[in-house]
C-alpha cells in the first residue's frame, strides 16, 4: 500500500498510515523486540546491531548501523509505552554511548524527532500509523525537515516493506 501523506500537523509534519496483514501483538513485538529489530529496522542494504532496548518510559533503544562500509549509532528514548496499541520515542543521531549528535548528512537537521505510533487492530490485520516531528527544533532545523519530508516518506515506506517481507517469513 503506497504510504500517504499527511502534513496538515504543524507540530507532527510526517505522517504514514498501512495496514500490515499481521496481527496487532505481533507488530508491535516487531517495533519493541531486539530479536525482531534487528532482521528489519533501517534503510534498505544497512545492518544492525543491537547495542541495548531498555523498553520502559526513559528507556533506550542504541543501536549500531551500517552501510556501505560506514558506522553510525541511532537511539529512541521511550516516552509513551502502551503496549500493543501506541508507542512514542524521540529518536536521534547519536554517539556509541547514546548521546544525541548532529546527523551526518545535514547541519540543520533537528536534534530530536518526535515519533508516535498507533497499532490499530482490524479483523486481524494492524493499521499502523506514524506520526513526527522534531523536538524543540529552530525555525531552519524545522524548515529542513519538512524539506526532507519525501525522503521520509520514502526511507520510512522501505523499512516498512522491509517490516513486512521479515513477518512474512516466520
Amino acid at each position: 500500500m503506497t504510504p500517504q501523506p499527511q502534513t496538515t500537523d504543524p507540530t507532527h509534519p510526517f505522517f504514514l498510515q498501512r495496514t500490515l496483514n499481521f496481527p496487532r501483538a505481533l507488530v508491535f513485538q516487531a517495533f519493541t523486540q531486539p530479536e525482531h529489530l534487528l532482521h528489519w529496522w533501517g534503510p534498505k542494504g544497512s545492518s544492525i546491531e543491537v547495542v541495548r532496548l531498555d523498553l520502559h518510559k526513559q528507556g533506550m533503544f542504541l543501536y549500531s548501523m551500517e552501510q556501505g562500509g560506514q558506522k553510525m549509532y541511532g537511539r529512541f528514548v521511550y516516552q509513551d509505552i502502551k503496549a500493543p496499541e501506541r508507542l512514542s520515542y524521540t529518536s536521534a543521531f547519536s554517539d556509541e554511548n547514546g548521546n544525541a549528535i548532529r546527523a551526518p548528512f545535514h547541519p540543520s537537521w533537528p536534534l530530536e524527532i518526535l515519533n508516535i505510533l498507533t497499532f490499530e487492530e482490524q479483523d486481524g490485520k494492524t493499521l499502523l500509523t506514524l506520526r513526527g516531528g522534531p523536538v524543540n527544533a529552530t525555525p531552519e532545523e524545522t524548515q529542513t525537515y519538512v524539506g526532507f519530508m519525501a525522503n521520509l516518506q520514502q526511507g520510512m515506506g522501505g523499512t516498512l516493506d522491509q517490516l513486512e517481507a521479515y513477518l512474512a517469513g516466520l
